[in-house]
């Protein structure tokens, strides 16, 4: 993985957990779209844990497991937040 790569999952996952800590302090959006914003921020910012430490080799097969999972349902997120701004 490069620091790029790496940068990118970290970023993406905190930017993901500061976007549902605003969501559920708003009234924009309903708060459970805020807490489960939460909850993939951090799976994805474990996801960026995948090669570090001792696992830089060979890679850490959980965080390789949840990566798919956890854009797959980023991206179902970023529909339901975009869907839920719009209404």
């Amino acid at each position: 993985m490069a620091v790029g790569e790496h940068l990118g999952y970290s970023l993406t996952g905190v930017w993901t957990l500061l976007s549902g800590v605003a969501a559920i302090q708003s009234t924009t959006v309903p708060a459970w779209i805020g807490v489960i914003g939460i909850l993939i921020g951090a799976a994805l910012v474990v996801c960026a844990l995948e090669f570090v430490g001792p696992f830089e080799r060979s890679g850490w097969n959980v965080a390789a497991s949840l990566t798919p999972l956890a854009y797959v349902a980023w991206s179902l997120w970023l529909i339901a937040t975009g869907v839920a701004l719009l209404a």
